[in-house]
């Protein structure tokens, strides 16, 4: 689901160039280091803050994918039934910013 997104805005090419090293990112020190990396691999220029920032959208898409999956392996998919089962799985408070993206203002 995430690479159809990701092909669907033309970043298909950067995701899976970057797909190994985002798993293993945690392992690294610092966003510096991180950028180094990454742009060493992808041979374009990258900033600390470009990776936050690449890392926090990627976040909020996996998550966002997390809430869909779940809600579509319910018969019933109401909101309270949602975070019932995310709270099952222990991914409620990952899924939290995405359960209050989809609810109307």
């Amino acid at each position: 689901m995430l690479a159809e997104d990701s092909c669907a805005s033309g970043t298909l090419r950067i995701c899976d160039g970057c797909r190994a090293f985002l798993l293993e990112a945690t392992l690294l020190q610092s966003p510096m280091e991180m950028a180094e990396l990454l742009a060493a691999q992808l041979r374009k220029p990258l900033s600390a803050a470009g990776i936050r920032q690449l890392l926090h959208r990627a976040r909020e898409k996996f998550a966002d994918s997390l809430l869909q999956q779940v809600a579509q392996s319910l018969d019933e998919p109401t909101a309270d039934r949602i975070e019932e089962e995310l709270c099952e799985l222990t991914l409620l408070e990952y899924c939290r910013p995405a359960l209050q993206r989809q609810q109307p203002s």
